[in-house]
């Protein structure tokens, strides 16, 4: 039957707006009125025939593929094969995309800060709204392994790069979005404006820090930035780093000073303690200036709590006692896990705990909400608020029997007591 010969009953008062469009087009297909192989009328043509709007169309549109009536062809949408409509486990499934190498989380990652834990968010989440999940490593994923994914029409898909997104993550995440499967990114290298994403509010995290540190009376903070990046193009994450304390010195009064950029060095043939002694003069060096120079810094900002060990050990090369001749703040929070034979866990004056699990919850509800038709078709974009956490000081016996009689935690949080050094939007 032509496309004019499509009829729309009356919508029954209940009745989502989405609901209808999905009922109507499966009755069409049911009763051959569109069959198989027939393209479908476009969406603004089935808004204008429906008297609703094209997200709501979207949404119809996208349970009908979901539940295999329908698939995509090209720019439209064509009438699936009778014998293709056999349910898929895949259409509860959402496929999760990551590049961390590890099986299983170390034991001794006690913290949330790590970056495994946004996976491991997204998978709670995911695990409370019954859906299954499915973790693919995108490095060992082929072309036809893609195309046999997309062909049992999975709920949809979240990839997770905490690097430079590869090409083999790339292939995938847009095979799957021009496949229509819904896709939901977190990913702080590039800006990728092409997919849903969610991030971590990195500016405002180290704004939090600056005002901590000029609310303790340091003036001239350095930002210590050391990484696998080339020094003309540095991360996104980064980059919203400095403008967070660029905005907070602006509005302090502070002299905004520049940041100290370590280039990557390697060490070949060193191994243990030899290893870190070489990293901790070689990060001296560029330290000098900034910490015995004629105007020293007075604190220092740390790209993350992994870098503390190395920066306190070049700090005490060059005569200066972290924490007492020199402020430093980390970032992550994952400080307390990097004890190691020797030396204690580099205790930070302040870090930023970037809220990973919210993270890994923001990306299933973004991910739900496209699903559902609920968004703009641009591409959106989710911030989490990051949270700043001051350690205590190592507890004493006696203070530690007052927090079990008082039930108060010796891991307060800044912002708590003092407005001042919250993190602000």
């Amino acid at each position: 039957m032509s496309r004019m010969g499509l009829t729309v009953e009356a919508a029954v008062h209940s009745d989502k707006p989405a609901v209808r469009v999905f009922r109507a087009i499966r009755k069409w297909v049911e009763k051959g009125d569109l069959p198989e192989g027939e393209h479908l009328p476009s969406e603004q043509e089935l808004a204008d025939r429906f008297g609703v709007s094209r997200t709501a169309v979207r949404a119809g549109l996208k349970r009908l593929e979901d539940e295999r009536w329908i698939a995509r062809f090209g720019r439209g949408r064509i009438v699936c094969a009778r014998k293709q409509r056999t349910p898929s486990i895949l259409g509860n499934t959402v496929l999760l995309l990551s590049t961390r190498h590890m099986p299983s989380l170390p034991a001794h990652w006690k913290t949330t800060g790590w970056q495994i834990h946004v996976e491991l968010g997204a998978q709670e989440a995911l695990r409370l709204a019954g859906a299954h999940v499915l973790v693919l490593q995108p490095q060992e994923l082929s072309v036809q392994d893609l195309a046999q994914l997309i062909e049992q029409r999975p709920k949809g898909a979240i990839a997770i790069a905490s690097d430079r997104i590869a090409d083999p993550m790339r292939q995938a995440i847009e095979h799957l979005k021009r496949a229509g499967i819904p896709v939901v990114l977190h990913h702080e290298w590039e800006d990728l404006t092409s997919f849903d994403r969610v991030r971590s509010d990195q500016a405002s995290g180290a704004a939090a820090l600056t005002r901590f540190l000029g609310a303790r009376g340091c003036r001239r903070i350095r930002r210590v930035w050391s990484g696998n990046w080339p020094a003309d193009r540095p991360p996104q994450w980064l980059r919203q780093r400095d403008n967070g304390y660029l905005r907070a010195c602006q509005a302090a009064g502070l002299e905004v000073l520049d940041a100290i950029q370590v280039a990557p060095h390697e060490f070949p043939g060193l191994r243990g303690e030899a290893l870190f002694e070489a990293r901790a003069r070689f990060l001296a060096g560029y330290l000098l200036e900034a910490l015995n120079g004629p105007a020293p810094a007075d604190a220092l900002m740390v790209a993350s709590d992994g870098a503390l060990q190395t920066v306190f050990a070049a700090c005490r090369l060059l005569g200066k006692e972290p924490q007492r001749d020199i402020a430093i703040v980390g970032y992550d929070d994952y400080w307390s896990d990097l004890a190691e034979a020797g030396r204690p866990a580099p205790r930070p004056l302040a870090t930023v705990d970037k809220e990973n699990p919210r993270i890994g919850e923001a990306l299933v509800a973004l991910l739900n909400d496209r699903i559902a038709g609920r968004l703009p078709e641009a591409p959106q974009e989710r911030v989490v608020e990051p949270r700043l956490v001051v350690p205590a000081e190592p507890a004493t016996t006696d203070s530690l029997l007052h927090a079990y009689a008082t039930g108060r935690s010796d891991r307060p949080v800044a912002g708590e007591n003092d407005p001042h050094v919250g993190i602000a939007s």
